[in-house]
């Protein structure tokens, strides 16, 4: 069973940061993982029994992606803490910083409020429409940031909820709230557009990936292997006997589609239907996913953030 390292907490963080970030100079940088100037998320037609080759030339930690209303793909970069905008040719990192290293010149995550290149993250997992701007869960903060974002270079970053234990998966429900998986507390939250804060699902196993649709709640539940649908207050099981998921998405018609992750797997659900989407194998090099997490449908294509190979997987769905 995977398991999550419990976080440092974000106040502690916060101090640190706040009490040395008059010193730190924040220049731009040829982020670490460029191979190529990235490519975006061009539609190249992959074909899913080949396991081609990501469209995304960014060798960055995508965990989660959605797409903005003004056509963007929008992507959380847990490993380098920022979080990029793409759109067809052109690639923008528009929250974060990256130029904190450690001895290994590994990216260190920070805690600030601000614009830009000078707002800090430490992890950000879940990305999702909130408040007329796009909430970041900063799961090692414990914390929710919102992005006032619109399209351009650049996105102020704000902390619009404390208190979490390593939140991970956000959706947007249908009446203008936000739902949280407070992994570590091992519960789903629900925050409205006041900031108001409610438990509304208790007692599951790390909970992370969620999706919203239908007026219902789909749930990762990471810990359990398992994927639960949640409507009117009653929890069912739709899918057991996976390994670590950690990505679901739901499509108009209702398929679900999921992200096993420890099985290196992305399954489609249909009804009573469970098939096998895309299937990897990590001994064999070349073989695609090997770590899929954060998934979206767009259009007949589905988008699989490939946290472990650093890649953007695009099939057909």
């Amino acid at each position: 069973m995977k398991r999550f390292k419990k976080p440092m907490a974000g106040i502690v963080l916060a101090a640190l940061v706040m009490g040395t970030l008059s010193s730190v100079v924040f220049a731009d940088e040829k982020y670490r993982g460029y191979l190529a100037p990235p490519a975006g998320l061009t539609d190249v037609g992959i074909d899913t029994a080949a396991k081609s080759p990501s469209t995304m030339n960014v060798l960055a930690y995508p965990m989660n992606i959605l797409q903005a209303a003004n056509g963007e793909y929008l992507v959380t970069d847990t490993g380098n803490n920022v979080v990029w905008a793409f759109s067809g040719s052109i690639d923008n990192l528009i929250a974060g910083n990256a130029v904190r290293e450690d001895i290994y010149r590994e990216p260190i995550g920070g805690y600030h409020d601000g614009g830009s290149r000078q707002s800090l993250f430490d992890a950000p997992w879940g990305i999702a429409p909130f408040a007329g701007g796009y909430a970041v869960s900063d799961s090692n903060n414990n914390v929710i940031r919102l992005l006032n974002y619109s399209g351009g270079t650049t996105a102020t970053a704000v902390t619009v909820a404390m208190g979490l234990n390593h939140p991970t998966g956000l959706a947007a429900s249908g009446d203008g709230g936000l739902y949280i998986a407070d992994t570590l507390n091992s519960c789903i939250r629900k925050m409205d557009a006041a900031g108001n804060i409610t438990t509304v699902l208790t007692q599951l196993l790390e909970p992370t990936g969620l999706a919203y649709a239908g007026g219902s709640l789909y749930i990762c539940e990471t810990g359990a292997g398992r994927v639960l649908k949640y409507t009117d207050g009653i929890a069912t099981v739709i899918a057991r006997d996976l390994d670590s998921p950690q990505g679901v998405a739901v499509a108009d018609d209702g398929t679900v589609y999921v992200s096993d992750t420890g099985s290196h797997r992305v399954i489609r659900l249909e009804g009573q239907s469970r098939t096998i989407l895309l299937q990897g194998d990590p001994a064999v090099l070349g073989e695609r996913p090997v770590s899929p997490c954060g998934l979206l449908i767009s259009g007949e294509k589905l988008l699989i953030c490939d946290n472990f190979l650093q890649q953007m997987i695009v099939i057909d769905r």
